[in-house]
């Protein structure tokens, strides 16, 4: 058989193709075989000969370094990052020529382990093939069309929820040279990637529930780039699509959340689990949400069937000791439940919760359990009342159930009502004027004060002075929960008189209560 060569000189690290244009019988002029071929390549070339799709190596001495080489000794992508492109460039030097060529690649594990997405704990898909560099682009040989070209593969990465630090994925030609990947792992500030609450709550008419994710870093910490991936469940509820309002609760939701840069520690990204509504009596239902480094949260959609307070308003009277709060289980369409349940709890209206002698009311929380055949029925639970002395006014308590409904207690003061509590009262000289100060506990209705003065003895000769100076009442500033501290200066005195005091309050009707319980005296100085 004639082997054929190409009369184109090749370069070191070469490889020549099985069929080549402008062939020239060899040997000829009388050549060996060997004489021929080396004059032909070059006497300290490395050249690598395809035959058939199978590659032959021939050394000749001093040979040079191969010309196909990797773009960089290595290589690093992110964990998260799907792929990392591996670069191979045909280095030529001058003058050279050579021609078609190609070199094959393959990865090995280093550190990071190969595998399918199908296995928790591999790392990259392991890959091989063969990288072609052709020669011109007319397809003639010796046009120089591929010198210092590059050309890539990519090698599948695998991110997984281990926190196993940075892998190694050898890369390797078949020319001998070699390089390494670098598997960032992203693990280690995914653990610190969680959901800002264990649990969640939505009503079943809330449209939509939206749910937040931060990334916490420790002291100094930047992480960067990073991200997690983020998907919903069935807990007891259904997923399904907007339409199957009866026998569906919410959309399944999936996707990713990045923090794309610095300056991302303790911000916090959304995503959100649109809720279907519906008209069965269900109870409240969850949904499970996972983040894909582990952590995970539970969605509680609140049933908006069948369970509402049998009034949207009770009263007790301050001395009766307990309020009984009714609720009902009203099942509008889809029968009787084996068993049932709702929560409720009170919150302070303008009444305060306290223990027994501090406070206008006990505050309650607790569960309410329905059996079978229990539609239409009614439970109740109740709230302690604490009596006081106090002339306070009504108060209100906020009565709340599990799935939104509320209602409102009024707690009916049995005090007489008293406009004002006056607790202090006091005159005091000061520079050639006298200071009038005094503080209210309580303030019901009340419209202002006036101030009255008297010179001739604690009992006669008051005038308003205040009136009298300003020509307007003194303004209330206080209220039925919190005292009030007031001051006037009166500065129309004679020296070394003893002046007496007493307060006017005037109600929102007008009428005047005369506090003469409280009177104080100064002497001008």
């Amino acid at each position: 058989m004639t082997r054929k060569y190409s009369s184109a000189p090749l370069g070191g690290g070469s490889v020549l193709g099985s069929t080549t244009p402008a062939e020239t019988p060899f040997p000829q002029n009388g050549e060996s075989g060997n004489d021929s071929f080396l004059k032909k390549v070059g006497a300290n070339s490395k050249v690598a000969l395809t035959t058939a799709g199978a590659f032959a190596t021939l050394f000749a001495a001093n040979s040079a370094a191969s010309t196909i080489d990797f773009t960089q000794s290595s290589y690093s992508v992110g964990e998260h990052s799907y792929y990392a492109g591996i670069g191979v460039t045909l280095t030529c030097q001058p003058g050279e020529d050579p021609g078609l060529v190609s070199v094959s690649y393959e990865t090995s594990n280093g550190t990071a382990i190969a595998g399918s997405s199908e296995y928790p704990t591999a790392d990259y898909t392991a890959v091989s093939d063969t990288l072609t560099f052709t020669w011109g682009d007319n397809g003639s040989w010796g046009t120089s069309g591929n010198c210092g070209e590059t050309q890539y593969f990519s090698v599948p990465i695998l991110e997984d929820t281990i926190v196993e630090g940075n892998e190694t994925v050898n890369l390797s030609l078949s020319n001998g040279n070699t390089a390494v990947l670098t598997i960032l792992d992203n693990d280690s500030h995914a653990q610190a990637i969680d959901f800002t609450q264990s649990s969640y709550h939505v009503a079943e008419n809330g449209h939509d529930a939206w749910i937040g994710v931060t990334l916490t870093c420790q002291p100094g910490e930047d992480p960067g780039l990073v991200s997690v991936s983020y998907a919903t469940s069935n807990g007891t509820a259904t997923a399904g699509a907007s339409g199957d309002y009866n026998t569906t609760d919410y959309m399944a939701r999936s996707g990713r959340l990045t923090w794309d840069g610095s300056g991302n520690c303790g911000v916090i990204r959304y995503f959100y689990v649109p809720i279907l509504e519906d008209t069965i009596f269900e109870g409240n239902e969850t949904v499970n949400l996972t983040l894909s480094n582990g952590n995970t949260a539970v969605l509680t959609i609140l049933d908006n069937e069948p369970f509402d307070f049998s009034s949207s308003r009770y009263s007790v009277n301050e001395g009766a000791g307990v309020a009984t709060i009714g609720v009902t289980m009203s099942c509008p369409s889809g029968g009787n439940p084996n068993s049932a349940s709702v929560s409720y709890s009170s919150s302070n209206g303008t009444a305060t919760a306290g223990s027994s002698g501090s406070g206008d009311y006990t505050a309650v929380n607790g569960t309410l359990t329905w059996g079978a055949n229990g539609c239409g029925t009614t439970q109740s639970f109740n709230v302690p009342i604490q009596e006081d002395a106090i002339a306070e006014g009504n108060e209100t308590v906020n009565l709340s159930l599990s799935n939104g409904n509320t209602a409102v207690l009024t707690i009916i003061d049995n005090e007489p009502p008293l406009a004002v509590r006056l607790d202090y009262l006091a005159a005091t000289p000061d520079n050639g004027s006298i200071i009038v100060e005094w503080t209210t506990g309580v303030e019901i209705d009340s419209a202002g004060f006036h101030i009255w003065r008297a010179n001739m003895g604690q009992f006669g000769g008051y005038t308003n002075i205040n009136q009298i100076t300003t020509g307007n009442m003194i303004d209330a500033q206080g209220n039925s929960h919190s005292s009030f501290d007031y001051r006037y200066v009166d500065h129309d005195v004679v020296f070394n008189t003893i002046y007496y005091y007493a307060l006017e309050e005037v109600d929102s009707d007008a009428q005047s209560t005369y506090h003469l319980d409280y009177i104080v005296s100064g002497t001008a100085k």
